[in-house]
């Protein structure tokens, strides 16, 4: 026998809103002329139903997953597995050692360090290479202009490098008789490759570089998409 509700509902709005969770409810039925009413739990009347409803508290942690899942990811951590994957080829030119920076990630690179592993196997080994700031490619993508990277020597995100400079006290821009900004990359490279990747900057990483070319630090972005990355305010 269908169960008739104290509350009635069609059937329609009882299965679409959230009236199931927020109390028991009545079933009766008439036996020898006498109405005979006894309460539902919410777990059997889901049961009846055939709906499996999720409590306030499930759908709250769903939310929060789905959040957590789909925030962008702050730059540096993304600059944080790039500097690790890149090597010293620089559009035909190579990066000096001494210079502590990192330009292109081939795609030979890219096959040996993805392999066959799987996500959490990936992680591992980013954690354990070392870290190198990457150049930004002098000119727009596929230009002559390219070869030039070596010799202008600028910083990927100029605005983020100095912000960790600067946060980490290695340079004080009040300080005229103080460094070059770019001399600091060895001393800050050493900082970075002791700290530990963001689990889901690796995740990203690892999706887009899926039989990736050759990528500099631009089209890196590009294959993991501008939307996923959080970018500062200054």
């Amino acid at each position: 026998m269908t169960p008739k509700h104290s509350v009635w509902q069609p059937a329609s709005s009882v299965l679409s809103e959230p009236y199931a969770l927020r109390a028991a409810h009545t079933s009766c039925h008439r036996q020898g002329g006498v109405e005979q009413c006894t309460r539902i739990a919410d777990s059997s009347l889901r049961e009846i139903w055939g709906v499996r409803y999720k409590t306030p508290l499930e759908m709250l942690g769903l939310a929060v997953s789905v959040l957590i899942a789909t925030a962008p990811v702050p730059v540096m951590d993304v600059l944080q597995v790039y500097g690790r994957l890149a090597g010293p080829e620089c559009f035909g030119k190579t990066v000096p050692a001494a210079a502590g920076a990192s330009c292109q990630l081939t795609a030979e690179r890219i096959r040996e360090t993805i392999g066959d592993v799987n996500e959490a196997s990936f992680e591992a080994r980013l954690a354990a290479l070392p870290f190198r700031w990457p150049l930004k490619p002098y000119g727009t993508a596929a230009s002559p202009s390219n070869v030039k990277t070596v010799a202008i020597n600028k910083n990927a995100e100029t605005a983020v490098y100095m912000r960790e400079l600067e946060q980490r006290r290695l340079y004080n821009r009040n300080d005229p008789t103080g460094p070059l900004p770019t001399s600091l990359r060895p001393a800050l490279d050493a900082q970075l490759s002791r700290e530990s990747i963001n689990p889901e900057a690796s995740k990203l990483a690892f999706r887009a570089l899926r039989n990736a070319p050759t990528l500099d630090w631009f089209s890196f972005l590009e294959r993991i998409g501008a939307e996923k990355i959080e970018w500062p305010r200054y």
